[in-house]
């Protein structure tokens, strides 16, 4: 089955790895595990001073120029990354409110944006945030 990786969201890759991974031999798999954990050892240790945690969370976000509502992929107590298709630049002021079930209340706090790509941007907050 020949895929277009570009075109399929995670979910699908995802499942298409698992689906793969489920009909490999026990050797297979072993093969497998080593590779991706040689893979693993040569990339670049990660930089962020906070670790992340992957996390669903409703964002909603304002600029000076643009007001929008997007999910959090992933979050830490210095930043987060919002997947938006907004057109956004790096160094833009974000000011945000955070909104999750597991909040007694809503997170508001604001940002500046230190990335941009294709599925959203990476915003340092101006002030840690403990609560997460």
């Amino acid at each position: 089955m020949k895929n277009d990786d570009n075109k399929m969201d995670i979910k699908e890759v995802r499942s298409r790895i698992s689906e793969i991974i489920s009909g490999m031999s026990e050797a297979e798999s072993r093969k497998l595990l080593k590779g991706l954990e040689k893979w693993q050892k040569s990339r670049p240790p990660d930089k962020r001073k906070y670790p992340r945690k992957y996390a669903s969370i409703y964002a909603i976000c304002e600029t000076k120029d643009c007001n929008f509502r997007d999910f959090t992929k992933n979050i830490s107590v210095g930043g987060v990354f919002i997947e938006t298709e907004t057109t956004l630049s790096v160094n833009e002021n974000v000011f945000m409110t955070l909104l999750h079930s597991s909040f007694e209340v809503p997170i508001r706090t604001g940002g500046q944006i230190v990335r941009v790509d294709p599925n959203g941007i990476g915003v340092k907050f101006k002030n840690t945030i403990n609560s997460i």
